[in-house]
């Protein structure tokens, strides 16, 4: 409730507005119109009072009202720099962002080709397809080509009859590979994969 509208008016009829209601007096107002010329002008001027405190009150309450929606904007400016951010962060970095598949452990070993064919390709020299098909990669599990150490050396016998060392990668049967351009279409699915 409006403060304002506790406050009663006076009682204008007591000795202590006796000196107000003397001026109107003299003016020509007789005692009770003097009286209801003052109650009056005390309506009108706590009126006034009424108006002013209310415009200030709603004064405050829209200025409250914009500081907090200037505070929601911030607020949202603030959230849309962060999610920025970040998809800035998730396009210089995929790989750290990139999702985990919920995939079992392998219980199995991890058939790699030949140890000769991931010598080549460190060295970055052509490898032919067909050593990541399932039959390369057979073959080289059959072999047991994917355990030799890089490293390891065999001793051999030249054609003049001396012992040599040679890699022991280089020592293993000649694999028949069939060329990249007879591979089927299934083999080159399986050696893209």
């Amino acid at each position: 409730m409006d403060p304002a509208a506790e406050i009663k008016t006076p009682d204008y009829s007591t000795a202590e507005f006796n000196q107000e209601c003397q001026e109107l007096r003299v003016t020509g107002f007789t005692e009770e119109q003097a009286i209801a010329v003052l109650q009056r002008l005390c309506h009108v001027q706590e009126q006034k009072e009424r108006d002013i405190r209310a415009r200030e009150r709603q004064e405050a309450l829209l200025a409250e009202a914009e500081a907090g929606e200037q505070a929601a904007q911030l607020q949202c400016q603030h959230e849309d720099e962060d999610v920025q951010a970040l998809q800035e962060e998730h396009k210089k970095h995929k790989s750290k962002f990139a999702p985990i598949p919920d995939v079992p452990v392998p219980t199995e070993p991890i058939i790699m080709a030949a140890q000769a064919v991931l010598c080549k390709l460190k060295n970055h020299q052509f490898v032919k397809m067909w050593y990541w098909t399932n039959d390369g990669l057979d073959v080289a599990d059959c072999l047991k080509a994917n355990v030799i150490d890089d490293c390891s050396l065999s001793l051999i016998t030249t054609a003049e009859g001396l012992p040599a060392f040679i890699p022991s990668a280089s020592t293993h049967n000649k694999l028949e590979v069939t060329p990249d351009e007879d591979l089927t279409f299934k083999q080159f699915g399986q050696a893209s994969v």
